[in-house]
């Protein structure tokens, strides 16, 4: 029996999943994507580095922070023009919110009705539940980002060594004063998604994030597997593919699928997490068993986020100083690199940036061009009993696709 969902809902961007049942179970999966690529990385080549943030946070509507962000730390770090400590720590709090607001979204509007109808509560009740507190989430974290950097999609206010200009300290003490609330609305959503029940399928997946001395959000080293060092290093090992049924390619190491996201996250630095939320998991004696316990994790990093950005942004108003001057050409070429912690996992940059400060090469790998490889290979893991209709394998397909939440438009930049 051949399966083929041609759009896939519930995920960003276009794509689809074609799976062959034969009599043993799966014989071929597929994640196909057709949906057409920008060429971002072409675009960039020519243009001077201040350019860089700008044109790379429109790669992604969900995720664009995450680009301005990774992309002025890697120029900065080569340039040796870095922000003073206090704009990279809001920058870190802008990046934070995107967090929120994209987890939010996955989790009440794109993961959880895969789950919902298996939960303790009544659905209809659970929907409107998660809808809500969505809702009120991802409003406060898109206007404490609009008062950060400008705007919450694609913002405006992030270059090469800190920032254009002042946050708007006034609107973010605003803000402040309804944090409790919000806080209280994103423990309500754990609470529920840890009452959807969750199959223990597929099994967990070996995986990497960024390493650093907190829970992993940006830096310029990296585990995987059994590696641990510059990103640099090991995005240069990881064999790329491109299938000829998509327009997104592949990233394995040493001919191996591996996840990044919320889960490799949680599983390596579980003990970063903010004590707020890894309680509230600990007295519900949660422990991940598969992949689609991604939903949960996310939960409590919208917790943890939330926590974080309040902790950076309280004493806003103490600090003048928003950027630190960079050399205009840096008069000999240059390898800039960084990694940080999109929603989804660990977004890539490498830049060759030439001896008049205009970019030579760029390289973009989001997280999503190593999870499209797992969620095929994850796939051989549906239960043989869902495989017996097209119903339910569709079903079961596309929750393993939306464990990763994946983000085609990056994947095809």
């Amino acid at each position: 029996m051949e399966v083929k969902i041609h759009r896939l809902g519930r995920v960003e961007g276009d794509g689809g999943i074609e799976i062959v049942i034969g009599p043993a179970g799966i014989e071929e999966s597929r994640v196909y994507v057709y949906e057409a690529k920008r060429y971002i990385e072409k675009a960039l080549r020519g243009r001077h580095y201040s350019e860089v943030p700008d044109i790379t946070s429109r790669v992604c509507g969900l995720c664009p922070t995450s680009y301005s962000v990774v992309s002025s730390t890697a120029i900065e770090k080569c340039l040796g023009c870095e922000p003073p400590e206090h704009v990279v720590r809001l920058r870190r709090a802008a990046q934070l919110c995107e967090w929120v607001n994209s987890h939010a979204v996955h989790v009440a509007l794109l993961h959880a009705p895969d789950l919902i109808k298996f939960g303790k509560r009544d659905p209809e009740w659970a929907r409107i539940e998660l809808a809500k507190a969505a809702y009120t989430i991802r409003k406060w974290s898109k206007t404490m980002s609009k008062a950060l950097v400008g705007r919450a999609i694609h913002p405006v206010n992030i270059k090469v060594g800190g920032l254009w200009s002042s946050p708007k300290a006034g609107l973010v003490k605003t803000l402040l004063r309804s944090f409790d609330e919000v806080l209280s609305t994103a423990t309500r959503l754990l609470e529920i998604v840890l009452e959807l029940k969750r199959p223990e399928w597929p099994p967990l997946r070996e995986g990497g994030s960024v390493l650093e001395e907190s829970y992993p959000l940006l830096g310029q080293e990296v585990v995987l597997m059994n590696y641990s060092g510059d990103a640099l290093s090991l995005y240069t090992m990881l064999e790329k593919e491109k299938p000829p049924y998509s327009n997104a390619p592949r990233l394995r190491h040493k001919g191996k699928a591996f996840s990044l996201g919320p889960i490799p996250r949680y599983m390596r630095f579980d003990h970063r997490l903010r004590p707020e939320a890894r309680d509230l998991l600990k007295q519900a004696g949660f422990t991940p068993r598969s992949m689609a316990d991604s939903i949960v994790i996310r939960a409590a990093e919208i917790i943890h986020a939330l926590l974080e950005v309040r902790d950076t942004v309280e004493e806003i108003d103490r600090y003048r100083v928003w950027n630190t001057e960079c050399p205009k050409a840096p008069g000999e070429e240059k390898v800039c690199f960084a990694a940080i912690e999109a929603p989804r996992g660990i977004l890539y940059h490498r830049y060759v940036i030439g001896a008049d400060g205009r970019v030579i090469e760029a390289e973009l790998l989001p997280p999503t061009v190593a999870n499209l490889a797992a969620a095929e290979e994850d796939m051989n893991h549906i239960p043989s009993e869902l495989l017996r209709s097209r119903e339910t394998a569709e079903w079961a397909s596309a929750l393993i696709v939306r464990n990763y939440d994946p983000c085609i438009s990056c994947a095809t930049r």
